[in-house]
């Protein structure tokens, strides 16, 4: 278990929670919270960190049977979360990447979406609510962080 601030692992989340570039130079992104947790394909895991009190739940002890998972004093994972309130669960998840004959699928006309510069995680949400008009989104970098948790979806 994991009990202090100052351990590595502990300062190794607060950068990835922090710095974009940390998690660009790793590859990987960070999901936290129970529902989050569920739709990320355990092939992309990378590590899984969970509170004491999550595992005080038998249903989530039972959720994270064959997934290698590290346990955290609840203080120190509060430290470690981006959100006011965790909900027990966070996940460092491998980055997704596509080549172009991935993305252009089997249509002869594909439709793309291409948003530039959106800075408004708001914005990308609604956006993401209405994708099934479109195949793909081609999202630059200065744009609003694809990986916001408060989108609530998951690429």
């Amino acid at each position: 278990m994991i009990t202090s601030s100052s351990n590595a692992q502990v300062k190794q989340m607060i950068q990835l929670n922090k710095k974009a570039r940390e998690r660009r130079k790793q590859d990987v992104f960070i999901v936290e919270g129970l529902r989050m947790f569920r739709e990320v394909p355990r092939d992309r895991l990378v590590k899984t960190y969970v509170s004491e009190n999550f595992l005080e739940d038998p249903e989530h002890e039972a959720l994270l049977q064959g997934i290698p998972y590290e346990v955290v004093k609840d203080s120190v994972f509060a430290q470690m979360s981006d959100t006011l309130t965790p909900q027990g669960v966070l996940t460092v998840v491998r980055q997704y990447h596509y080549t172009m004959e991935e993305l252009m699928g089997e249509k002869e006309h594909p439709l793309f979406l291409v948003l530039e510069d959106l800075q408004d995680p708001g914005n990308m949400g609604t956006i993401f609510r209405i994708h099934n008009l479109f195949r793909i989104f081609i999202i630059p970098k200065q744009s609003v962080l694809l990986w916001v948790l408060f989108t609530g979806y998951l690429l």
